[in-house]
């Protein structure tokens, strides 16, 4: 069956995919003509296969060890007679809806969920990766940017960027650099005050231009946990939260969000729309990071 691999058989194991990806094809081809097809799915039947109907080519020495591994834990395995085979095809034959793919024998009942089960459990940890590949070119990374759901007083973006965690983060914990990374076109290109890595308490002042109006936002750090978060506050209560998860080494997963739930005046800020342009300069922002750490050439 085209499920369970095993070592020392790849050829075999090659043939029975094969014979998977046929049927498969197959049964939608033949569809429209009312045809059915089913593809059995055999698993441990005591036959000649492994005896007297095998050819063994010359075996390595490198692999004896694995090969005594494998005959011990086949000899665990409980092999059925072909006997009951004949009743469970006509079954099949009889049905008006007969599956596509057919267990027989307790192998594939036993063990395939298991192996599917795995198989989703590491898909879903590597989907950041997945997506990542599928979205970029040969020489720039284009993530999307995803909406994450922060609550009802913020907005928050998502993207994965190629590069690794602590990288990220040292960027972000420099105020000095915060002009790099305004997706907003508020922060003015002019001198921060502060330290040049932040910290619990924290304080850094960042000059700003809105409304044609040039002033100082003045933000203290509320939260600091080395590549993994950094949150600020403005001094009218709204928070800027960085959140880095990394992927695996080179990539990670990065957060910002901006929440007004704190602040003092959340109904002006949404009478002057400030969840929506805040939204969009996430937005741009985490763009700018995908582009600055994109692989090849800048």
């Amino acid at each position: 069956m085209g499920y369970l691999p095993f070592a020392d058989y790849g050829a075999y194991n090659a043939s029975k995919w094969a014979v998977e990806g046929f049927s498969d094809a197959l049964s939608q081809e033949v569809a429209g003509f009312g045809i059915k097809v089913t593809l059995l799915e055999p698993g441990s039947f005591s036959t000649e296969v492994g005896s007297s109907s095998a050819v063994y080519a010359d075996p390595i020495p490198a692999y004896d060890d694995m090969r005594a591994q494998q005959q011990e834990q086949g000899g665990n395995t409980v092999s059925a007679t072909p006997d009951g085979v004949g009743e469970a095809l006509l079954s099949i034959v009889d049905s008006d809806d007969p599956p596509l793919r057919a267990f027989l024998g307790r192998l594939g009942v036993d063990y395939v969920p298991h192996v599917y089960s795995a198989r989703l459990e590491q898909s879903k940890e590597w989907a950041p990766v997945a997506i990542a590949a599928g979205e970029s070119g040969a020489a720039h990374m284009n993530t999307s940017i995803t909406v994450v759901d922060a609550g009802g007083t913020a907005v928050s973006r998502q993207a994965t960027i190629a590069a690794p965690a602590h990288q990220i983060f040292d960027l972000v914990a420099d105020p000095h650099r915060r002009p790099e990374l305004d997706g907003s076109g508020t922060v003015r290109d002019t001198p921060v005050s502060g330290p040049h890595r932040l910290s619990t308490d924290a304080v850094f002042r960042v000059g700003m231009r809105k409304y044609r109006n040039n002033y100082t936002s003045t933000l203290t750090v509320t939260e600091f946990e080395t590549n993994q978060t950094i949150e600020w506050q403005h001094s009218l209560g709204q928070r800027w939260r960085w959140e880095f998860e990394p992927v695996t080494p080179t990539i990670t997963r990065v957060t910002e969000t901006w929440d007004y739930g704190d602040a003092k005046l959340p109904l002006m800020l949404k009478l002057f729309r400030w969840p929506t342009l805040n939204a969009a300069a996430i937005e741009n922002t985490l763009r700018e990071l995908e582009a600055r750490f994109a692989p090849g050439p800048k």
